[in-house]
């Protein structure tokens, strides 16, 4: 075959789906009653043949053909068994163009039925001079396919390039900036004396205003350039989404054609309902196909009795299912419900030996493995089925719920999000407790050797034993309150910060996988290791862990500590927080803070230093005023809200000391307010003498 006819037949298969599809709602809109899908069907079987024909796909031709038939005796009269002959027929051709006409089928039995189906219907047909019949809606139906829209794109393209070129122009002042720090500190040698030391300090005070006045211009430059950055990758992440956005209708046709074939093979008659529609992101359809898919057949399976069974309950020998789908502004909800005998909840409990109420038992449905059959059909009894779609909604961020009433039928519902925001992550499990970390964020997974005990914690060794990299290691049990000391063979996980690598000791792990979470900032709860929630399949969920606040947290601890106690002792040496933003000033605050003999540790802004504070709990707190994210006043007015931290006294030590500051302060109840250009040190040691009172 010349390269261009194996083109010509790979674009057939390729597009044998959606015809496959729309073939599907013709047969079921002509089911139905809808005259005018007989042309259109006739019309797609006609094309579809003569391609098949001249590319020389032989059996594929032949079904075409042989459906041609049955559709032109059903636009005269539905015969018993055309519906089954078509949809299998279909099936069919799907399987060839999965596998691109190489798969082996024998189409003996399904050309037999296309026959039979063709020979029960009248024999008359229509005269080509007949009035021509109205075109089918279902023709027209046309299934979503994700596309960009050029109009979109521009302006965030354009309004990228802009940020770029003005987020260069900063560089210069940062050299610049740099250039000054570096000739201050040139000036400060630590070998002066004492007195010449000070002298010089005082005299580069000014000096050291300025490169602090530059390097808030530059912070506030920099901040409202990221401001515009982070809403144009917004409105991008937003314009790509709704190019993901397809409609859920092609769904329709695959469980129609799942039902009639599964009915078919348990010699069960089946009506199959399916209203609403949604558009949702190509991904969670992508899940939801299967999952539906799954839920139907076990409703056929499982669900619908057999019709001496239905006709002796006083039931119609027809079995019923309907699928509801739902959209809301977010989420998308599908309900599919039967009319059968319901879940078995007796023969359940004595499978599975369990002891719980029934609420909880028929959960245990979604588990792999669990089925109720004794025997193994080509259809069930392999404990298969539910599991699948209890991870395929879970993979989307989903969740599954079933309800069942024995002798009156079961109802499934699931709810799905639009749109997806998945994170591919590591799961992990510490305490009872399931977390997740995103895959960018890790390093590796590894079993720890043997763990190196340090003085202020314990450390992982990576590499060779005479090159070995000393990882600080964490019990992640600390953020529960049950620290453990780490052992040889427990589980690690390597990940970094913003400024470093450490590594969190857990209980257990899984493999990688995509996971759709909603924000922490768009819930109820608040958390500050925690960005974000997934539903796990069972009900429960994920907690998407922030690196960095989670480094914040677990640093300092010693990993073999014992839970805090809610009331606190008074420790033998008192513990400083400093709060600055600025390097080169929180580095001198915190060696003068060592040199008075304190414990101290340290935060670059007012939200770190607030997710410390309620960690750490310090006797006394060092603040500036001026920081990113959450300024020094404003964080202790989060502080006097707090019931545990309301008493530690503040101090306050910045470069606005104009009364409007001070006043705020004072009303805040800051114990001492020192001016960073009067700093003098022997008046910051007697403020924290006062506030210590020792």
């Amino acid at each position: 075959m010349a390269v261009q006819d194996r083109d010509l037949v790979r674009a057939f298969w390729d597009a044998a789906s959606d015809r496959i599809s729309e073939a599907t709602d013709l047969w079921i809109a002509l089911e139905q009653g809808d005259a005018g899908a007989s042309r259109s069907l006739k019309r797609l079987l006609h094309t579809m043949k003569g391609e098949a024909h001249m590319l020389g796909l032989a059996d594929c031709g032949h079904l075409l053909q042989a459906m041609e038939g049955v559709v032109e005796g059903a636009s005269k009269s539905m015969s018993e068994g055309a519906g089954d002959a078509i949809l299998t027929a279909l099936d069919t051709i799907s399987a060839m163009a999965a596998s691109e006409g190489a798969l082996e089928i024998d189409l003996e039995e399904t050309l037999a039925r296309l026959a039979a189906a063709a020979a029960a219907a009248p024999t008359e047909t229509h005269a080509d001079a007949a009035p021509a019949e109205s075109e089918s809606r279902a023709e027209h139906v046309e299934h979503a396919r994700p596309s960009l829209d050029p109009a979109r794109l521009g302006p965030l393209v354009h309004e990228a390039r802009r940020l770029h070129r003005e987020h260069s122009l900063l560089h210069p002042a940062l050299r610049e900036v740099r250039r000054m720090l570096r000739a201050l500190l040139s000036e400060i040698d630590p070998q002066l004396p004492p007195e010449a030391l000070a002298e010089r300090i005082v005299k580069t005070l000014g000096y050291g205003a300025e490169i602090e006045r530059r390097m808030g211009d530059l912070a506030a430059q920099w901040s409202t350039h990221e401001f515009a950055l982070e809403m144009a990758l917004e409105q991008l992440e937003d314009t790509v989404r709704s190019a993901a956005m397809v409609s859920v209708a092609a769904l329709k046709s695959q469980v129609h054609r799942a039902a009639r074939s599964t009915a078919h093979a348990l010699g069960k008659r089946v009506e199959l309902l399916v209203s609403g529609d949604a558009y949702v992101d190509a991904s969670v359809e992508r899940s939801l196909g299967p999952a539906l898919l799954h839920l139907v057949r076990n409703a056929v399976d499982h669900g619908i009795e057999s019709e001496a069974a239905r006709i002796a309950a006083g039931k119609s020998p027809v079995g019923r299912i309907e699928i509801t789908i739902h959209q809301t502004d977010s989420s998308v909800q599908v309900i599919v419900e039967d009319d059968g005998g319901g879940v078995d909840l007796e023969r359940m409990r004595a499978r599975l030996r369990h002891e719980g109420d029934d609420s909880e038992l028929l959960q245990r449905i979604f588990e792999q493995g669990v089925t109720t059959r004794d025997e193994v059909t080509d259809i069930s009894g392999r404990g298969v089925g539910l599991d699948v779609v209890a991870r395929e909604v879970a993979a989307v961020g989903g969740s599954v719920r079933v309800e069942s009433d024995r002798g009156r039928g079961t109802r499934f519902e699931i709810v799905l999000p639009t749109m997806l925001r998945a994170d591919i992550v590591v799961p992990i499990e510490c305490r009872g407790t399931r977390l997740a970390i995103p895959v960018r964020e890790v390093l590796a997974v590894e079993r720890i050797g043997e763990p190196v005990r340090a003085s202020d914690g314990w450390r992982l060794a990576r590499g060779p034993a005479n090159q070995a990299d000393l990882v600080p290691l964490f019990d992640l049990g600390a953020l529960f309150g049950s620290a453990e000391p780490p052992r040889a063979g427990d589980v690690a996980v390597i990940t970094h910060h913003r400024t470093g690598v450490f590594a969190l000791r857990v209980d257990g792990y899984d493999n990688p996988r995509p996971m759709a979470f909603e924000r922490i900032d768009e819930l109820a709860v608040r958390s500050d290791v925690v960005r974000g929630v997934a539903p796990a399949p069972d009900g429960g969920v994920y907690f998407l862990l922030d690196a960095d606040a989670t480094h914040a947290t677990l640093r300092g601890r010693v990993a073999s500590s014992a839970a805090r106690p809610s009331v606190m002792p008074r420790r033998a040496v008192p513990h400083v927080l400093v709060v600055e933003d600025a390097p080169v000033a929180r580095e001198l605050l915190l060696g003068i803070l060592r040199s008075f003999g304190l414990k101290v540790s340290d935060a670059s802004d007012g939200k770190q230093g607030l997710l410390l504070a309620r960690t750490e709990r310090p006797d006394l707190i060092l603040t500036d005023v001026e920081m990113p994210f959450l300024g020094g006043l404003e964080m202790i007015a989060e502080l006097r809200g707090d019931a545990a931290l309301r008493e530690v006294p503040v101090i306050v030590l910045t470069t606005r000391s104009e009364p409007a500051v001070r006043d705020r302060a004072r009303a805040l109840g800051v114990r001492g307010f020192l001016s960073k250009q009067r700093f003098v040190e022997t008046e910051l040691r007697q403020v924290i003498d006062e506030c210590l009172a020792r």
